[in-house]
C-alpha cells in the first residue's frame, strides 16, 4: 500500500510541476504535495516509504509562499557573515612529486573540513587564463550588458527602490549568465573576436585538470583507478556532460535588496571555478558562518557536488554557497562542472558502505541510489532548498521504479 500512495504523490507532482507554468493553482497543488513528501520524511514516517534521512533524524524549517517557492530569506537567512579568514590553498605540482602523500592528505582534509580549496600550478598557462579574462570582459560588454540593463532583476530593484521600499527583491537573482558546452556550440557568442577559439582551449585543459582532480579523489577514497569518471560515465565511455556557465556580476547601488547568486549546493559532480582575481563575492557556509573566498590570482577554485557526496557516502559533503552583491566592482565568475551523464546511476561506492551496510535492502541504507537525471528534475525545482528533502524525494523515485 505504501509503494501506491508513494507512485501517486511522485506522479501527482511531477504532472502538475510539468505544467505549472500553466496557472497559480497548479504552482500552489505542485507546492503542497512536494512539501507533503517533505514532511512525510521529516515527521518519521519516512521510514516506512523510504528509509532513513540522510543525516537520521533532522530537524528541517522550510518557509513558503503560497506558490510553494521558498519565502523571504527562506532558508538559510540565520546564518551570520564573518570577515575573510586564511582560506584553504593547494599547490597542485606538488603531487606529482616527492611530496605526493602530504598534498593528498592536504586535499582529503580540505574536502572534508571546508568542501573546497583553491588550486594554484594547476598546468593551466597563465597565457591561456588572461585570454579567457579578456575575452569573457569583452563578451559581456559587447553581448549581454545592454539587455541586462532591461532584465527582471534590474527591474524589480528599481521598482523597490522608486517605491522606497523596505522589501527585498525575491526569487530573483542579479546575475547575467549563460551556458557553454558541447552540444550548444552553435548557440555560442559570435560577435567577440576569439572568444569561440580561446573558450574551447580553455574547456579542453580544464576538463584534462577535471579527471586528474577525480583521480585523486578516486585514491584518497581507495576506490580504482577510474571509479567515478566511469560511475558519471554510466557506463559507457566520455558520455558524462562537462558544462561552463558564464557570469557577471554588475555592481549593484542597493545590494541590502537583492541576491547576486541565492544560497544552494551544486547539483553536479566536481565544479572548476575561474573566479575574479579582484572583486570579491563568492562565500561558504562554513560552520553555519558565512565566509569569504578571498580572490587569488589565475587560481582554480574546486568544490564537490551533490553526486560526490553520495558516492562518498558522506564523505566528501556539497558545500553551501552563495554570490553576495558588491557595490563596486563587477565580478566575472566562469564556473565548470563535470557531471554524471542523465541516464547515470548514483549510488554510494560499496568500498565506502559498511559490509552490514551493503548487504541491506537498498531503502535501509544512508544516501539512496538514483539515475542521476532523476535528481536533475528534482534539483531544477528545489536548487534553493536544503538537499536533503531532494535525496529522499529520488529515492522514493527509485523505490516507485522498482516496487
Amino acid at each position: 500500500m505504501s509503494c501506491l500512495v508513494l507512485k501517486f504523490l511522485l506522479r501527482a507532482t511531477l504532472m502538475l510541476t510539468h505544467v505549472c507554468s500553466r496557472g497559480v493553482f497548479c504552482r500552489y497543488l505542485a507546492g503542497e504535495l512536494a512539501m507533503m513528501i517533505t514532511k512525510i520524511w521529516i515527521l518519521g514516517l519516512g521510514s516506512r516509504f523510504m528509509g532513513p534521512g540522510p543525516r537520521g533524524d533532522v530537524e528541517i524549517s522550510l518557509a513558503h509562499d503560497q506558490f510553494g517557492r521558498p519565502s523571504s530569506g527562506s532558508p538559510y537567512s540565520h546564518w551570520t557573515a564573518q570577515e575573510p579568514t586564511t582560506q584553504s590553498v593547494v599547490d597542485f605540482s606538488k603531487v606529482d612529486g616527492k611530496e605526493r602523500a602530504n598534498t593528498l592528505t592536504l586535499i582529503d582534509r580540505y574536502y572534508q573540513e571546508w568542501g573546497f580549496f583553491q588550486l594554484i600550478n594547476h598546468g593551466i598557462s597563465e597565457e591561456l587564463l588572461d585570454r579567457v579574462k579578456k575575452v569573457t570582459t569583452e563578451c559581456y560588454k559587447l553581448e549581454r550588458a545592454a539587455s541586462f540593463k532591461n532584465s527582471k532583476s534590474v527591474q524589480l530593484l528599481n521598482e523597490l527602490v522608486g517605491k522606497k521600499s523596505d522589501e527585498k527583491v525575491e526569487n530573483v537573482d542579479e546575475e547575467d549568465v549563460f551556458l557553454l558546452s558541447d552540444e550548444n556550440d552553435e548557440e555560442w557568442p559570435s560577435k567577440t573576436p576569439g572568444f569561440k577559439e580561446t573558450v574551447k582551449e580553455y574547456r579542453t585543459e580544464l576538463k584534462k585538470l577535471g579527471h586528474k582532480v577525480m583521480e585523486i579523489m578516486d585514491e584518497n577514497l581507495s576506490l580504482p583507478k577510474g571509479y567515478i569518471k566511469n560511475a558519471f560515465d554510466g557506463g559507457e565511455d566520455n558520455t558524462a556532460f562537462f558544462g561552463t556557465k558564464v557570469s557577471h556580476y554588475p555592481p549593484c547601488p542597493h545590494p541590502e535588496k537583492i541576491n547576486a547568486l541565492r544560497a544552494h549546493t551544486d547539483v553536479g559532480g566536481v565544479v572548476l571555478l575561474f573566479q575574479d582575481d579582484e572583486v570579491k563575492g563568492l562565500q561558504i557556509l562554513k560552520d553555519g558562518v558565512w565566509t569569504d573566498v578571498q580572490p587569488l590570482k589565475n587560481a582554480i577554485v574546486i568544490n564537490t557536488g551533490d553526486q560526490i557526496e553520495v558516492l562518498s557516502n558522506g564523505k566528501y559533503k556539497s558545500i553551501l554557497h552563495r554570490v553576495v552583491p558588491q557595490t563596486d566592482g563587477q565580478r566575472r565568475s566562469i564556473a565548470s562542472f563535470y557531471n554524471p551523464s542523465f541516464k547515470a546511476t548514483i549510488a554510494p561506492a560499496p568500498q565506502l558502505l559498511d559490509a552490514k551496510v551493503e548487504n541491506m535492502a537498498s531503502n535501509e541504507t544512508t544516501y539512496p541510489k538514483f539515475i542521476f537525471g532523476d535528481y536533475m528534475s528534482v534539483y531544477l525545482e528545489q536548487k534553493f532548498q536544503p538537499k536533503e528533502p531532494r535525496f529522499q524525494a529520488v529515492k522514493a523515485v527509485w523505490v516507485s521504479k522498482t516496487c
